[in-house]
């Protein structure tokens, strides 16, 4: 699977430096007029304004890992461990061999409102954070995203137009193939890229923003923490 190389990474860093404001934008990467998906797309993730955030903390970021933040940010974590047993097992051995990252926010918004939010292991696990609290919430997650496969389109094409509108194009373009693969897949879930993976470590759990209180109950938040 394609997931993008250094050319995809040099227009994504370019983003990253962008001044153009975010929000949808009418043009896709081939030119056409989205207008109707810009409307559909209002009630969803501000997705290229998502996409500049993440491409300015991670600039070596592939096309793979635009999909999966858009993924996450509309269906959360419906493709993953939704019972108990298996959201702690799967912790437990994740924290086990976690290793150090760079710099990340304990609490990390994705979807519209922050509904849905990446609870970060590193920072976490720093704060005194208890597992078993976020197993819990993890799992109860799935049960609480109403989105579905049209959304997730809609906020793919939003973030094809925001790359493009901001000269991002190679990067617009990439995306904008990748989703249509993945389209023909039903969307399916993926992994991070190998690239940012070997970067940046990526260790989190995505919770819906109901049920944060109840996964950082016991933490050390920092100082002016929402």
């Amino acid at each position: 699977m394609t997931t993008g190389g250094p050319a995809v990474r040099s227009a994504i860093a370019a983003l990253a430096l962008s001044t153009v404001s975010p929000g949808l934008s009418g043009q896709t990467a081939n030119g056409g007029d989205r207008a109707a998906a810009s409307t559909a797309c209002r009630a969803g993730p501000d997705a290229i304004a998502l996409v500049r955030t993440h491409a300015a903390r991670y600039p070596l970021m592939e096309t793979a890992d635009i999909y999966k933040l858009l993924h996450q940010a509309v269906l959360g974590s419906e493709h993953a461990v939704t019972d108990l047993a298996g959201a702690r097992a799967w912790l437990d051995r994740e924290i086990a061999e976690l290793e150090p990252g760079p710099p990340e926010p304990l609490i990390d918004p994705l979807g519209a409102a922050g509904s849905v939010v990446r609870i970060h292991l590193r920072p976490f696990l720093e704060a005194g954070g208890d597992p078993d609290r976020l197993a819990e919430a993890f799992a109860l997650t799935a049960d609480r995203v109403s989105a579905g496969p049209t959304d997730l389109g809609c906020a793919l094409e939003a973030a094809v137009a925001g790359l493009a509108t901001d000269g991002a194009m190679s990067a617009a373009r990439d995306l904008e193939r990748f989703a249509a693969a993945r389209l023909d897949e039903g969307y399916p879930a993926v992994h991070h890229s190998d690239a940012f993976a070997a970067a940046y470590g990526p260790a989190y759990r995505v919770i819906a923003h109901d049920l944060v209180e109840s996964a950082l109950e016991g933490a050390s938040l920092p100082e002016g923490h929402p």
